[in-house]
């Protein structure tokens, strides 16, 4: 997701694939993101969320 410039929100094209979660969780902080981990009452299928 990226913001909007009205505070709303909308959908990336980005796409990351590797076959284990550190890579990517590494790129996300390079890139200067900050991970939550999921909540209970997230879908199972969330690992976790960077913003």
């Amino acid at each position: 997701m990226l913001h909007g410039g009205d505070g709303g929100t909308e959908s990336s094209s980005e796409v990351l694939v590797a076959d284990r979660l550190e890579p990517i969780r590494a790129e996300m902080q390079k890139q200067g993101l900050y991970r939550l981990p999921r909540f209970p009452n997230d879908d199972p299928a969330v690992v976790e969320c960077w913003l």
